[in-house]
């Protein structure tokens, strides 16, 4: 007998899933621990705006990721039909289910994905608790007001979250000149602005332009970019960013695609990265890094191989890494090329095999030999999807290299090189 309940108390121990809580985030959300049956999916977050919440589920995409999808919500059997948000992933959870949560025992979503209809369920341990510290702590619900001066109007609400794509309809002056909304610090000067957090009024109204990273107060503005002046303002606070995850693959090969799964705020210029392991979070490589308009978001990885990070990053002032995944890459497979002589001044052609990548940011070199890697003194051009590259020879005549050149953690490194000789 005491055998047996030795045994027993083993088992028990080896269910972290049964084990595991909902908790409270004083970020702003609900953590929710992975699945218990079905997919197999490591966990997901629950938010609140406005008294409403929603459920992000980590790493998956629902439908094809940007339409709303109809989704099935069961609560230990009892089906409330709702649907996801296509560009977040986020599940709206029904008000009369929200009691079923907190008391309930398990709850399964069922929705299409990848072209089949999958199922996971999560159990409902401490759900009453951290959906009731999470109604305590619920964004509020804000409508956008306008608000006018100088010839400018712009309708904006009091808060936005963080990462957020923020929809600002404008009207303008009527003049020629060229006009921008976006974000601002508090206070800043007439001609100031936020890289990535605006949008010139060109490009269709309303101005769809991304929330800053980090929470805190800030501007939404309207100027005149031609005479250099702010027309009108007004100060909006910006809460903590809905949760994000990112899902890739454990390991690449460098200079090869990968395809990152991601959910998150909704914004157009939050980015997805690969990163150094280790690289300071506020460092963003446009190199390898992609933004989050779909998912799977298709990325470049690094030439050199070592230990990185996937980052769902928010891109908006400083960077802040909302969502980090480790994945190894190893080395990039090298590239041939032939020795070639060719005639100062002159086009040649550079023949590629079939180990050379061909992608976007890939380019052929010529430098001397010995140069460094990303030396291009004697002159280079793009690699293009197919057929020879067409490149003109230095005007000196004498020894130099061709190299075959992509994108490399913020610089251009060599896959391949051959001797060229210049007559």
């Amino acid at each position: 007998m005491k055998r047996t309940s030795v045994a027993l108390l083993l088992f028990l121990a080896a269910q972290p899933a049964q084990a595991q809580t909902w908790s409270f985030d004083p970020a702003g959300h609900v953590v929710i621990p992975a699945a218990v049956s079905g997919e197999k999916i490591a966990g997901a977050a629950m938010s609140c705006r406005g008294d409403q919440f929603s459920v992000v589920l980590n790493g998956v995409t629902i439908g094809d990721g940007k339409a709303d999808t109809a989704v099935a919500m069961l609560i230990d059997g009892k089906l409330f039909a709702t649907t996801a948000k296509g560009t977040t992933g986020a599940i709206a959870v029904p008000a009369d289910a929200v009691t079923g949560l907190k008391t309930g025992k398990r709850v399964t979503f069922s929705f299409p994905s990848g072209g089949k209809t999958v199922e996971t369920t999560f159990a409902l341990k401490g759900s009453q608790k951290a959906i009731e510290a999470l109604a305590a702590n619920c964004a509020p619900a804000n409508l956008p007001e306008p608000i006018s001066a100088n010839g400018g109007t712009i309708e904006v609400a009091d808060s936005y979250a963080a990462g957020q794509l923020v929809s600002v309809p404008f009207s303008k002056p009527d003049k020629s000149n060229s006009f921008w909304v976006g974000f601002v610090n508090v206070g800043g000067g007439p001609t100031d602005y936020m890289s990535n957090g605006y949008a010139y009024t060109s490009a269709g109204n309303p101005a769809k332009i991304t929330a800053p990273s980090k929470p805190g107060t800030y501007e939404i503005r309207m100027a005149d970019d031609t005479d250099k002046v702010m027309l009108v303002a007004k100060a909006v606070t910006i809460t903590p960013s809905v949760a994000g995850s990112v899902s890739a693959p454990a390991s690449a090969v460098g200079g090869t695609h990968v395809d990152v799964v991601h959910n998150g705020p909704d914004g157009t210029s939050n980015q997805i990265v690969i990163m150094p392991r280790g690289a300071a979070d506020s460092s963003v490589n446009s190199q390898h890094s992609n933004n989050t308009s779909v998912s799977p978001a298709r990325l470049r990885a690094p030439l050199s191989g070592g230990d990185y990070e996937v980052r769902y990053i928010l891109a908006v002032g400083e960077p802040v890494v909302l969502a980090r995944q480790p994945i190894t890459i190893s080395q990039a497979a090298p590239v041939s090329l032939s020795a070639t002589e060719a005639t100062a001044g002159q086009e040649f052609a550079v023949a590629l095999g079939a180990d050379a990548p061909r992608m976007s940011g890939d380019y052929v070199y010529i430098a001397r030999p010995g140069a460094a890697g990303n030396n291009y003194e004697g002159g280079y051009a793009s690699v293009p999807g197919s057929g020879d590259v067409t490149i003109k020879a230095p005007s000196e005549a004498g020894a130099w290299e061709i190299r075959y050149v992509a994108p490399d953690n913020g610089d251009w490194a060599p896959l391949g090189s051959a001797p060229l000789t210049v007559k």
